[in-house]
């Protein structure tokens, strides 16, 4: 079972999120903010990380940042769920580390076939919708 973190400060969006997730297999941790994302990939083994960007404390872009000085086997694939994208919010998080950049609204078909690609490929192209 692949472990997933979703980190997104909008209660609901996690809860969908993470029940998709879950139908489809996937075991699956939750968190309110970036400075809590950034401390469960640090202490905690997650196959994906899914972050929104804006977030309390530390946004998804901070986190990607903050990221950059993790292995790579311990490094998780960042996908960017966020309602902020601009061409330079996307530029930014690519930049910055991200995987993919999937705007909201999401449909929910198209985030879990993201995951599964993502973790089948570690790469998804091209780098965003919309």
């Amino acid at each position: 079972m692949t472990h997933i973190l979703v980190a997104d400060d909008d209660p609901d969006i996690r809860e969908i999120v993470a029940l998709l997730l879950e139908v489809a297999g996937h075991e699956v941790s939750t968190v309110a903010d970036g400075a809590a994302a950034l401390a469960a990939i640090k202490h905690q083994t997650y196959a994906l990380a899914v972050l929104d960007n804006a977030m309390p404390v530390m946004s998804g872009l901070q986190v990607l940042c903050a990221s950059q000085d993790l292995g790579r086997e311990s490094r998780p694939i960042f996908l960017m769920l966020s309602a902020l994208n601009s061409r330079r919010d996307v530029r930014a998080a690519m930049d910055a580390g991200a995987d993919y950049y999937l705007p909201k609204p999401f449909e929910s078909t198209r985030l879990v076939s993201c995951v599964r690609e993502l973790l089948d490929t570690g790469t998804l192209a091209p780098a965003a919708d919309g």
